[in-house]
């Protein structure tokens, strides 16, 4: 993640670091993240492979788009253990019927069809989410917060993007539904995300 520091070095001086582009994966900490710059920044919210011509006039852009999409700019992105993102967005999918692949969003309505649905079959339909929004390959952002270090990451991102991070601040859509789950699912949504869990691994050593 050195090529945001040549980014910082060429812009601060006329104090210009924006826009930059936030991909947020989903139940990864993203909502948390916009929550605290919404207050700050003018943010342009976009999906799937959508792109809009004035992009410019904004601080930020965010959304559960392609890395493919303004990738010319500073890229931001979260991570968080694989097994732990699928229970969470397991339950998000149980509460609001969303199955949120990559780059594509449905919604289920029918709270009958979704209590059909069991972990495993949802976690069969999300794979490997985290390498396609990152494009098999991290090195092509600029910053990569993780969840599990949430804070402390998230001041180094402050840091660099001149951002303010209050000392307190609301976290959103947080659950602990993980605790329902057994380590023989666990593990069999694992072996689904062996991916995930490669690309996680390898990032944490960078």
């Amino acid at each position: 993640m050195k090529k945001i520091w040549s980014y910082i070095l060429k812009y601060r001086k006329n104090g210009i670091m924006k826009p930059f582009n936030f991909i947020h994966i989903p139940k990864c900490g993203g909502s948390t993240l916009v929550h605290i710059l919404k207050n700050q920044c003018k943010l342009l919210h976009i999906d799937r492979e959508y792109r809009v011509d004035n992009y410019k006039d904004y601080d930020v852009i965010f959304g559960h788009h392609s890395y493919k999409i303004y990738n010319h700019l500073p890229m931001v992105i979260w991570i968080r253990d694989p097994v732990d993102r699928v229970i969470s967005q397991y339950f998000q999918f149980k509460r609001k019927g969303e199955i949120i692949t990559y780059p594509d969003f449905r919604t289920i309505t029918s709270e009958e069809k979704r209590n059909k649905i069991d972990i495993l079959e949802y976690a069969e339909k999300i794979p490997n989410i985290m390498l396609a929004y990152m494009g098999n390959d991290p090195t092509i952002f600029d910053y990569i917060g993780q969840l599990e270090n949430y804070d402390k990451h998230l001041r180094g991102f402050g840091r660099m993007f001149d951002i303010n991070i209050p000392r307190t601040y609301k976290k959103i859509r947080v659950s602990n539904n993980k605790k329902f789950i057994n380590d023989s699912i666990r593990k069999e949504i694992a072996n689904i995300n062996k991916l995930d869990i490669e690309l996680y691994k390898e990032i944490l050593k960078l």
